[in-house]
Protein backbone atom coordinates (compact mmCIF):
# COMPACT_ATOMS: atom_id res chain seq x y z
CA UNK A 1 0.00 0.00 0.00
CA UNK A 2 2.66 2.18 0.55
CA UNK A 3 4.49 1.56 -1.97
CA UNK A 4 1.29 2.40 -4.26
CA UNK A 5 1.03 5.42 -2.17
CA UNK A 6 4.55 6.60 -3.17
CA UNK A 7 4.48 5.21 -6.83
CA UNK A 8 1.02 7.83 -7.47
CA UNK A 9 3.23 10.75 -5.29
CA UNK A 10 6.02 10.26 -7.43
CA UNK A 11 3.97 10.20 -10.77
CA UNK A 12 1.82 13.39 -9.31
CA UNK A 13 5.16 15.13 -9.03
CA UNK A 14 6.15 14.11 -12.27
CA UNK A 15 3.25 15.18 -14.23
CA UNK A 16 3.68 18.62 -12.32
CA UNK A 17 7.10 18.88 -13.97
CA UNK A 18 6.16 18.58 -17.23
CA UNK A 19 3.22 21.11 -17.22
CA UNK A 20 6.07 23.37 -15.33
CA UNK A 21 8.39 22.52 -18.62
CA UNK A 22 5.51 23.31 -20.40
CA UNK A 23 4.79 26.45 -18.71
CA UNK A 24 9.17 27.63 -19.25
CA UNK A 25 8.58 26.91 -22.92
CA UNK A 26 5.80 29.10 -23.18
CA UNK A 27 8.06 31.49 -20.69
CA UNK A 28 11.22 31.17 -23.54
CA UNK A 29 9.49 32.27 -26.72
CA UNK A 30 8.00 34.85 -24.53
CA UNK A 31 11.24 36.11 -23.55
CA UNK A 32 12.56 36.21 -26.96
CA UNK A 33 9.04 38.32 -27.85
CA UNK A 34 10.36 40.77 -25.32
CA UNK A 35 14.07 40.69 -26.25
CA UNK A 36 12.94 41.10 -29.98
CA UNK A 37 10.99 44.40 -29.00
CA UNK A 38 13.72 45.63 -26.51
CA UNK A 39 15.73 45.50 -29.99
CA UNK A 40 13.27 47.33 -31.81
CA UNK A 41 12.93 49.99 -29.28
CA UNK A 42 16.97 50.34 -29.25
CA UNK A 43 16.96 50.29 -33.01
CA UNK A 44 14.39 53.30 -33.55
CA UNK A 45 16.17 54.60 -30.59
CA UNK A 46 19.80 54.91 -32.68
CA UNK A 47 17.52 55.79 -35.90
CA UNK A 48 15.74 58.86 -34.26
CA UNK A 49 19.61 59.96 -32.60
CA UNK A 50 21.22 59.58 -36.23
CA UNK A 51 18.45 61.44 -37.79
CA UNK A 52 18.99 64.50 -35.88
CA UNK A 53 22.58 64.32 -36.31
CA UNK A 54 22.00 64.15 -40.41
CA UNK A 55 19.33 66.66 -40.09
CA UNK A 56 22.14 68.97 -38.14
CA UNK A 57 24.30 67.92 -40.73
CA UNK A 58 22.06 69.18 -43.66
CA UNK A 59 21.47 72.60 -41.40
CA UNK A 60 25.36 73.57 -41.42
CA UNK A 61 25.30 72.39 -45.53
CA UNK A 62 22.51 75.15 -46.02
CA UNK A 63 24.37 77.83 -43.94
CA UNK A 64 27.91 76.76 -45.75
CA UNK A 65 26.44 77.08 -49.19
CA UNK A 66 24.49 80.39 -48.44
CA UNK A 67 28.34 81.22 -47.26
CA UNK A 68 29.71 80.07 -50.40
CA UNK A 69 27.54 82.36 -53.00
CA UNK A 70 27.74 85.66 -50.80
CA UNK A 71 31.71 85.22 -51.19
CA UNK A 72 31.52 84.51 -54.70
CA UNK A 73 29.67 87.17 -55.73
CA UNK A 74 31.10 90.18 -57.89
CA UNK A 75 32.52 92.63 -54.90
CA UNK A 76 30.17 95.81 -54.06
CA UNK A 77 30.63 98.33 -51.85
CA UNK A 78 28.98 97.01 -48.91
CA UNK A 79 31.09 93.44 -49.73
CA UNK A 80 34.47 95.46 -49.66
CA UNK A 81 32.79 97.11 -46.54
CA UNK A 82 32.07 93.74 -44.99
CA UNK A 83 35.62 92.63 -45.97
CA UNK A 84 37.39 95.39 -44.69
CA UNK A 85 35.51 95.13 -41.14
CA UNK A 86 36.63 91.69 -41.51
CA UNK A 87 39.98 92.17 -42.11
CA UNK A 88 40.57 94.84 -39.51
CA UNK A 89 38.71 92.60 -36.96
CA UNK A 90 41.24 89.77 -37.92
CA UNK A 91 44.32 92.25 -38.22
CA UNK A 92 43.64 94.97 -35.56
CA UNK A 93 47.06 96.34 -35.40
CA UNK A 94 47.24 97.08 -39.46
CA UNK A 95 45.43 100.43 -38.71
CA UNK A 96 46.88 101.50 -35.75
CA UNK A 97 50.11 100.94 -37.07
CA UNK A 98 49.36 103.52 -40.08
CA UNK A 99 47.99 106.11 -37.43
CA UNK A 100 50.66 105.67 -35.50
CA UNK A 101 53.06 105.66 -38.20
CA UNK A 102 51.73 108.87 -39.59
CA UNK A 103 51.77 110.96 -36.02
CA UNK A 104 55.32 109.82 -35.75
CA UNK A 105 55.74 111.15 -39.66
CA UNK A 106 54.53 114.65 -38.82
CA UNK A 107 56.17 115.06 -35.26
CA UNK A 108 59.63 114.36 -36.87
CA UNK A 109 59.54 116.48 -39.92
CA UNK A 110 58.16 118.90 -37.15
CA UNK A 111 61.34 118.42 -35.23
CA UNK A 112 64.15 118.39 -38.27
CA UNK A 113 62.08 121.67 -39.23
CA UNK A 114 62.47 123.32 -35.24
CA UNK A 115 66.36 122.04 -36.02
CA UNK A 116 66.60 123.46 -39.46
CA UNK A 117 65.30 126.85 -38.54
CA UNK A 118 67.04 126.94 -35.00
CA UNK A 119 70.38 126.89 -37.50
CA UNK A 120 69.62 129.27 -39.87
CA UNK A 121 68.80 131.73 -37.48
CA UNK A 122 72.50 131.57 -35.79
CA UNK A 123 73.42 131.85 -39.68
CA UNK A 124 73.66 135.12 -41.84
CA UNK A 125 70.82 132.83 -44.33
CA UNK A 126 67.55 135.25 -44.64
CA UNK A 127 64.66 133.91 -42.51
CA UNK A 128 62.78 132.58 -45.23
CA UNK A 129 65.25 129.79 -46.23
CA UNK A 130 64.36 128.22 -43.08
CA UNK A 131 60.67 128.75 -44.36
CA UNK A 132 61.19 127.08 -47.19
CA UNK A 133 63.07 124.55 -46.59
CA UNK A 134 60.16 123.64 -43.70
CA UNK A 135 57.50 124.01 -46.25
CA UNK A 136 59.36 121.63 -48.59
CA UNK A 137 60.19 118.81 -46.08
CA UNK A 138 56.45 119.49 -45.03
CA UNK A 139 55.30 118.94 -48.16
CA UNK A 140 57.99 116.11 -49.20
CA UNK A 141 56.49 113.95 -46.24
CA UNK A 142 53.03 114.73 -46.52
CA UNK A 143 53.56 113.40 -50.48
CA UNK A 144 55.05 110.25 -48.75
CA UNK A 145 52.50 109.62 -46.21
CA UNK A 146 49.91 110.16 -48.94
CA UNK A 147 51.77 107.65 -51.30
CA UNK A 148 52.31 105.01 -48.30
CA UNK A 149 48.71 105.31 -47.42
CA UNK A 150 47.78 103.94 -51.44
CA UNK A 151 50.15 101.28 -51.43
CA UNK A 152 49.22 100.36 -47.95
CA UNK A 153 45.44 100.44 -49.21
CA UNK A 154 46.54 98.58 -52.18
CA UNK A 155 48.59 96.31 -50.29
CA UNK A 156 44.83 95.89 -48.24
CA UNK A 157 42.99 94.88 -51.22
CA UNK A 158 45.21 92.00 -52.04
CA UNK A 159 45.29 91.11 -48.45
CA UNK A 160 41.91 90.58 -48.58
CA UNK A 161 41.25 89.53 -52.12
CA UNK A 162 43.64 86.51 -50.59
CA UNK A 163 41.80 85.86 -47.51
CA UNK A 164 38.42 85.99 -49.85
CA UNK A 165 39.67 83.48 -51.75
CA UNK A 166 41.01 81.25 -49.07
CA UNK A 167 37.58 81.27 -47.26
CA UNK A 168 35.99 80.28 -50.55
CA UNK A 169 38.38 77.33 -50.86
CA UNK A 170 37.75 76.87 -46.90
CA UNK A 171 33.73 76.62 -47.43
CA UNK A 172 34.08 74.43 -50.61
CA UNK A 173 36.24 72.30 -48.13
CA UNK A 174 33.50 72.18 -45.72
CA UNK A 175 30.96 71.79 -48.01
CA UNK A 176 32.59 68.83 -49.47
CA UNK A 177 33.26 66.96 -46.19
CA UNK A 178 29.38 67.95 -44.88
CA UNK A 179 27.92 66.12 -47.99
CA UNK A 180 30.12 63.17 -47.30
CA UNK A 181 29.21 62.96 -44.21
CA UNK A 182 25.30 63.23 -45.53
CA UNK A 183 25.86 60.65 -47.46
CA UNK A 184 27.59 58.08 -44.52
CA UNK A 185 24.92 58.61 -42.32
CA UNK A 186 22.00 58.18 -44.90
CA UNK A 187 23.98 54.69 -45.72
CA UNK A 188 24.12 54.32 -41.83
CA UNK A 189 20.36 54.96 -41.79
CA UNK A 190 19.35 52.76 -44.18
CA UNK A 191 21.44 50.04 -42.45
CA UNK A 192 19.48 50.50 -40.09
CA UNK A 193 16.12 50.97 -41.78
CA UNK A 194 17.05 47.13 -43.13
CA UNK A 195 17.58 46.00 -39.11
CA UNK A 196 14.30 47.69 -38.02
CA UNK A 197 12.65 45.78 -40.54
CA UNK A 198 14.12 42.84 -40.12
CA UNK A 199 13.30 42.80 -36.63
CA UNK A 200 9.70 43.55 -36.82
CA UNK A 201 9.60 40.08 -39.01
CA UNK A 202 11.19 38.36 -36.60
CA UNK A 203 9.05 39.98 -34.30
CA UNK A 204 5.56 38.88 -36.15
CA UNK A 205 6.84 35.62 -36.89
CA UNK A 206 7.88 35.18 -32.55
CA UNK A 207 4.43 36.32 -31.89
CA UNK A 208 2.53 33.90 -34.13
CA UNK A 209 5.19 31.39 -32.60
CA UNK A 210 4.11 32.10 -28.66
CA UNK A 211 0.56 31.94 -30.07
CA UNK A 212 1.29 28.26 -31.43
CA UNK A 213 3.20 27.30 -28.39
CA UNK A 214 0.61 28.73 -25.94
CA UNK A 215 -2.02 27.19 -27.42
CA UNK A 216 0.12 23.50 -27.82
CA UNK A 217 1.16 23.62 -24.55
CA UNK A 218 -2.00 24.90 -22.82
CA UNK A 219 -4.15 22.37 -24.20
CA UNK A 220 -1.57 19.92 -23.61
CA UNK A 221 -1.32 20.66 -20.31
CA UNK A 222 -4.83 21.09 -19.50
CA UNK A 223 -5.09 17.14 -20.88
CA UNK A 224 -2.20 15.97 -18.87
CA UNK A 225 -4.05 17.99 -15.48
CA UNK A 226 -7.40 16.66 -16.04
CA UNK A 227 -5.89 12.65 -16.08
CA UNK A 228 -3.70 13.39 -13.72
CA UNK A 229 -6.89 14.26 -11.87
CA UNK A 230 -8.74 12.16 -12.58
CA UNK A 231 -6.32 9.12 -11.48
CA UNK A 232 -5.01 10.47 -8.45
CA UNK A 233 -7.31 12.37 -6.93
CA UNK A 234 -8.10 9.14 -5.20
CA UNK A 235 -4.19 9.12 -3.75
CA UNK A 236 -3.89 13.02 -2.69
CA UNK A 237 -6.22 15.80 -3.25
CA UNK A 238 -4.95 18.51 -6.12
CA UNK A 239 -5.37 21.15 -3.54
CA UNK A 240 -2.21 19.35 -1.57
CA UNK A 241 -0.27 18.50 -4.93
CA UNK A 242 1.80 21.66 -3.86
CA UNK A 243 3.07 19.96 -0.60
CA UNK A 244 3.81 16.60 -2.33
CA UNK A 245 7.69 16.71 -1.60
CA UNK A 246 7.13 17.24 1.93
CA UNK A 247 4.95 14.08 1.85
CA UNK A 248 6.87 11.85 0.14
CA UNK A 249 9.96 13.13 2.55
CA UNK A 250 7.69 11.65 4.90
CA UNK A 251 6.88 8.67 3.57
CA UNK A 252 11.09 8.06 2.87
CA UNK A 253 11.98 9.13 5.91
CA UNK A 254 9.50 6.56 7.83
CA UNK A 255 8.25 9.97 9.92
CA UNK A 256 4.76 8.38 8.27
CA UNK A 257 3.21 5.11 7.40
CA UNK A 258 0.07 6.15 6.34
CA UNK A 259 -1.21 9.47 3.67
CA UNK A 260 -2.93 10.47 6.48
CA UNK A 261 -0.21 11.11 8.87
CA UNK A 262 1.62 12.64 5.93
CA UNK A 263 -1.00 15.10 5.53
CA UNK A 264 -1.40 15.91 9.41
CA UNK A 265 2.57 16.73 9.41
CA UNK A 266 1.40 19.28 6.57
CA UNK A 267 -1.03 21.08 8.89
CA UNK A 268 1.21 20.90 11.36
CA UNK A 269 4.12 23.06 9.33
CA UNK A 270 1.42 25.08 7.96
CA UNK A 271 0.17 26.18 11.66
CA UNK A 272 3.84 27.14 12.90
CA UNK A 273 4.17 28.88 9.20
CA UNK A 274 6.80 26.72 8.11
CA UNK A 275 5.27 25.04 5.39
CA UNK A 276 6.84 26.63 2.29
CA UNK A 277 10.67 26.03 4.10
CA UNK A 278 10.07 22.73 5.01
CA UNK A 279 8.79 21.74 1.38
CA UNK A 280 11.94 23.43 0.57
CA UNK A 281 14.02 21.23 2.71
CA UNK A 282 11.61 18.16 1.62
CA UNK A 283 12.82 19.20 -2.14
CA UNK A 284 16.56 18.75 -1.41
CA UNK A 285 16.45 16.02 0.30
CA UNK A 286 14.22 13.40 -2.30
CA UNK A 287 15.97 15.34 -5.02
CA UNK A 288 19.06 13.69 -3.74
CA UNK A 289 16.90 10.26 -3.12
CA UNK A 290 16.08 10.19 -7.35
CA UNK A 291 19.33 11.08 -8.04
CA UNK A 292 20.77 7.96 -6.42
CA UNK A 293 17.74 5.74 -6.72
CA UNK A 294 16.32 6.63 -10.02
CA UNK A 295 16.31 3.58 -11.02
CA UNK A 296 14.31 2.23 -8.56
CA UNK A 297 11.98 4.88 -8.31
CA UNK A 298 11.40 4.50 -12.11
CA UNK A 299 10.39 0.80 -11.34
CA UNK A 300 8.18 2.71 -8.60
CA UNK A 301 6.09 5.14 -10.71
CA UNK A 302 6.04 2.96 -14.02
CA UNK A 303 3.16 1.89 -12.98
CA UNK A 304 1.55 5.27 -12.33
CA UNK A 305 3.17 7.37 -15.37
CA UNK A 306 2.28 4.19 -17.85
CA UNK A 307 -1.34 4.03 -16.29
CA UNK A 308 -1.39 8.00 -16.64
CA UNK A 309 0.18 8.62 -20.28
CA UNK A 310 -1.65 5.88 -21.96
CA UNK A 311 -4.91 7.71 -20.89
CA UNK A 312 -3.23 10.67 -22.45
CA UNK A 313 -2.70 9.08 -26.00
CA UNK A 314 -6.27 7.65 -25.80
CA UNK A 315 -7.09 11.31 -26.43
CA UNK A 316 -5.16 11.38 -29.81
CA UNK A 317 -7.68 11.17 -32.26
CA UNK A 318 -5.24 9.37 -34.40
CA UNK A 319 -5.32 6.06 -33.05
CA UNK A 320 -8.99 6.03 -33.77
CA UNK A 321 -8.48 5.76 -37.20
CA UNK A 322 -5.97 2.89 -37.49
CA UNK A 323 -6.99 -1.21 -37.22
CA UNK A 324 -6.44 -2.55 -33.86
CA UNK A 325 -2.76 -4.16 -34.39
CA UNK A 326 -1.22 -0.94 -35.43
CA UNK A 327 -3.13 0.53 -32.35
CA UNK A 328 -1.26 -1.79 -29.91
CA UNK A 329 1.91 -1.28 -31.55
CA UNK A 330 1.59 2.33 -31.49
CA UNK A 331 0.11 2.30 -27.93
CA UNK A 332 3.07 0.34 -26.72
CA UNK A 333 5.69 2.63 -28.54
CA UNK A 334 3.71 6.12 -27.46
CA UNK A 335 3.33 4.87 -24.17
CA UNK A 336 7.24 4.17 -23.62
CA UNK A 337 7.60 7.46 -24.85
CA UNK A 338 5.51 9.79 -22.61
CA UNK A 339 6.96 7.41 -19.44
CA UNK A 340 10.28 8.15 -20.42
CA UNK A 341 9.09 12.19 -21.06
CA UNK A 342 7.45 12.35 -17.95
CA UNK A 343 10.87 10.67 -16.17
CA UNK A 344 12.93 12.99 -18.15
CA UNK A 345 10.38 15.87 -16.69
CA UNK A 346 10.96 14.56 -13.05
CA UNK A 347 14.60 14.57 -13.25
CA UNK A 348 15.11 18.20 -15.09
CA UNK A 349 12.94 19.69 -12.05
CA UNK A 350 14.28 17.88 -9.79
CA UNK A 351 15.41 20.92 -7.61
CA UNK A 352 12.26 22.93 -7.78
CA UNK A 353 9.92 22.31 -5.35
CA UNK A 354 6.46 21.48 -5.45
CA UNK A 355 5.49 24.39 -4.34
CA UNK A 356 6.75 26.01 -7.46
CA UNK A 357 5.94 23.31 -9.89
CA UNK A 358 2.40 24.22 -8.44
CA UNK A 359 2.78 27.92 -8.83
CA UNK A 360 3.58 27.08 -12.61
CA UNK A 361 0.31 24.29 -13.10
CA UNK A 362 -1.59 27.22 -12.00
CA UNK A 363 -0.65 29.59 -14.48
CA UNK A 364 -1.11 26.85 -16.97
CA UNK A 365 -4.76 26.17 -15.95
CA UNK A 366 -6.19 28.65 -14.13
CA UNK A 367 -4.51 32.10 -14.79
CA UNK A 368 -3.94 31.20 -18.84
CA UNK A 369 -4.56 34.60 -19.58
CA UNK A 370 -1.93 36.15 -17.45
CA UNK A 371 1.22 34.02 -19.60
Amino acid sequence: MKNETLSGLYSIRAGMSLISQMHDDILAVKGEVDSQVSRIDALEKEKGTMQTQKDDLNKELLNAKKDLRVLEQPSTKSQNERDQKKFNEEHPFGCLFMIIFAIVALLATLLIGVIVFTLILRTSFPVWYAVVVIAAMNIFAFVGLIIYIVLSLRSDKKTLEYYRKKDIQKTKNMITELEKSIEDKSKELNKINMHILSAYEQRINLEQSLINTKNEKLSEAGKIYETMKGNFSGILDSRDWQNVDLIIYCFETGRAETLKEALQIVDKERQLNTLVSSIAYATSIISQEIRTNMEKISRDIRLGLGRLSSQIDKQNTLLQHISNDQKGILQKASDTAEETRFQSALLSKIDVSSHKLAEDMDYMIYRKKQL
